[in-house]
């Protein structure tokens, strides 16, 4: 199984080679509608500033959810405007909300690009290994790969979701446990995807990350289901268990799509 983790030590010694690699930053705030700013202040050399409200994802709404994935002509204008050919590594990366960096890792990997990666540690560490920022925003690109179909990393919608739960195979809520307590499908479990982090941001090592999960009945080979409460956290909840032969299905409408649907059951609570 190839990883879809990259160190910056191994980003910035490919990119010294001259490789063909595509920086994406990606910045998120659920209270804040633009994080251009911050990306302007300082990114990675060369790297295009993605907004994940408007590129990575789609309309949403009931029981869409929050944060569908995105239309794919849109998604493709866009990754011809990153440069991004057949070949290129793509590397995504945030400052600190990794888990959007996480959520362009999946786009881009269900759209069919089998080629992104996610940058363990994210800006800080790629400053740590010594590699370059700008504030000089990019040209944009004339990428030439095409999108032919969809569905390369596996989503569950609300009744496979339930269908899960009722063969008693482990559904993971990757908010915090909070946002679970408050209300969540009946049957999930709690595991926030923070915990999948140490503190600098980096993905925990994998025998971590495997004892995380068979503690709540999930080991290397099964199948499970996560969700979060827009499609955010749990697409680095499924990256983790991904990089742990965990085969995760994505329900990219979560809650938000769960509880807009009065016939669905909310149970609260741990």
């Amino acid at each position: 199984m190839t990883s879809a983790i990259i160190s910056a030590a191994d980003a910035l010694a490919l990119h010294s080679a001259g490789r063909d690699i595509v920086f994406l930053d990606v910045r998120f705030a659920p209270d804040k509608p633009d994080s251009r700013a911050d990306y302007q202040a300082q990114h990675i050399t060369g790297a295009h500033y993605v907004d994940l409200r408007t590129q990575l994802q789609g309309q949403g709404g009931g029981t869409a959810g929050a944060r569908p994935l995105p239309g794919v002509e849109q998604l493709q204008q866009d990754i011809t405007r990153w440069g991004i050919n057949p070949d290129s590594l793509v590397i995504v990366y945030s400052d600190k909300t990794h888990a959007a960096a996480a959520r362009a890792w999946f786009v881009l990997e269900w759209a069919g690009h089998q080629n992104a990666k996610f940058l363990d540690g994210g800006l800080n560490a790629w400053i740590a290994a010594g590699g370059t920022t700008s504030n000089e925003t990019p040209a944009d690109g004339h990428g030439t790969f095409e999108i032919i179909t969809t569905g390369h990393l596996p989503t569950a919608s609300a009744d496979e979701i339930a269908g899960l739960i009722a063969t008693n195979i482990p559904v993971f809520d990757a908010r915090d446990p909070a946002g679970y307590e408050a209300g969540h499908i009946p049957g999930a479990r709690s595991i926030s995807s923070k915990l999948v982090l140490d503190e600098t941001g980096h993905l925990l090592p994998k025998p971590a990350i495997e004892a995380l999960f068979a503690a709540n009945g999930a080991k290397p080979g099964d199948t499970v289901g996560v969700y979060c409460g827009g499609g955010v956290a749990a697409a680095l909840e499924s990256l983790a268990l991904r990089e742990i032969g965990i085969d995760a299905r994505h329900f990219v409408g979560s809650f938000s799509a769960w509880s807009a649907d009065p016939a669905r059951p909310v149970a609260q609570g741990k």
